[in-house]
């Protein structure tokens, strides 16, 4: 019986090989063909896949740096603007004691008029209004 059994198993690897060999035959260039295409295949997904990392760290990158830009932006802007409203302060402080009210402007001509009709000189008027200003300014 194992005569049989190692018989049989003989024939069946002859079976085996005869089938690879016609499989060969027939299919072996086709498959070779599909080998090498795949792994072509391979290697392009794998060259693509590196470009995309390489891609991404790029933007990363990119994206840190436009970043870091905005945000020294955004300081130099605040910085702007409150210079400009410190600016504008102090002007506005400026104007508001450099200008005569109403008051004031109205009681320097009263006095003018008074003045000119006393029939005082031109000098005098002019220095009485001299010394007005210096004392609105102190």
């Amino acid at each position: 019986m194992t005569d049989k059994v190692s018989r049989d198993d003989s024939s069946r690897q002859k079976n085996v090989q005869e089938m690879e060999r016609i499989r060969e035959i027939v299919f072996g260039a086709q498959m070779r063909s599909y080998d090498q295409n795949f792994a072509t295949l391979r290697q392009d997904l794998s060259r693509l896949q590196s470009a995309i990392a390489q891609i991404q760290e790029q933007m990363s990158k990119q994206e840190q740096e436009q970043s870091r830009r905005l945000q020294a932006l955004r300081r130099e802007l605040n910085e702007s603007d409150e210079l400009i409203r410190a600016e504008l302060r102090q002007v506005a402080d400026q104007l508001s004691s450099d200008k005569t009210d109403r008051s004031t402007l109205g009681e320097l001509l009263v006095d003018l008029g008074n003045q000119i009709k006393a029939g005082s000189s031109l000098s005098h008027l002019l220095q009485d209004l001299f010394e007005s200003d210096e004392q609105l300014e102190s």
